[in-house]
């Protein structure tokens, strides 16, 4: 059986359950298509429901193996399993965005396990519930940010300015991840002017530039460089005061 050689954020080696282990010595030992078919269609109780971290041991040797009916048949069985524990999920997303987020989940999952040499197969044969929540997290976050900037760009709409929508060559703003955080946490308690002005930000528009050619926040707003400033700043306080709150 293939040794675990990669280490996890703890410097310690990645290690299978005696579980598991028991599991890849049982079902090594069977031709292919006699592996298929206990998978489908178990003969004992101790193959009704072999573990995930099996299932991604064996896609793996498959693929380094190039044996295309059996990677088929096991990306196929972990998918099943990932979307219906993704769904299982539905309450952190609502339901109207289930499909969305567990067809995320699903690519970025398979992403991760793909490269034969990737450290991602030896964490999801080691603990694949711990590999599956981090990329869970990491793909409903990035969906939840996606929506929530598609819902302030909305305070956008009838809104009329001058000015061609350029990038400013001196890259006087960069708007951040922790800027999408910060709206995050203050924009819809925000005065509509400032909603407007914050998602001209996070679309990437400079506040001032010394070129008159590029549309600017302040332009757009109608107030200068200094008090746009101050609403950032005054929101970065308001963000780290309820920060500081909620970890009380």
């Amino acid at each position: 059986m293939r040794k675990l050689t990669k280490r996890g954020r703890n410097g310690n080696l990645y290690t299978r359950r005696p579980e598991v282990t028991a599991e890849i010595l049982r079902l090594s030992c069977l031709p292919e298509n006699e592996f298929i078919q206990e998978i489908e269609f178990p003969t004992s109780p101790e193959n009704a429901n072999i573990s995930y971290e099996a299932l991604v041991y064996f896609l793996r040797d498959s693929i380094v193996g190039q044996k295309g009916e059996l990677t088929n048949f096991l990306f196929g069985r972990i998918s099943e399993r990932v979307l219906a524990i993704a769904k299982n999920k539905w309450h952190y997303f609502g339901k109207e965005n289930a499909d969305d987020v567990c067809n995320d989940v699903l690519l970025s999952f398979f992403g991760k396990i793909s490269p034969p040499d990737g450290n991602g197969w030896e964490f999801a044969e080691a603990n694949f519930s711990d590999f599956f929540e981090g990329e869970f997290l990491t793909c409903w976050r990035s969906r939840k940010r996606n929506l929530a900037k598609s819902n302030r760009t909305d305070s956008l709409d009838g809104f009329e300015h001058d000015g061609k929508a350029i990038a400013d060559p001196n890259g006087e703003f960069d708007v951040s991840l922790e800027f999408s955080d910060l709206l995050d946490g203050v924009f819809d308690g925000l005065p509509e002017e400032r909603k407007r002005a914050f998602a001209l930000l996070e679309e990437g528009f400079p506040i001032e530039s010394k070129h008159g050619e590029i549309a600017t926040v302040s332009k757009m707003v109608g107030r200068s460089s200094r008090t746009i400033r101050n609403w950032v700043r005054e929101a970065w306080e308001q963000y780290n005061d309820g920060a500081r709150g909620r970890s009380l």
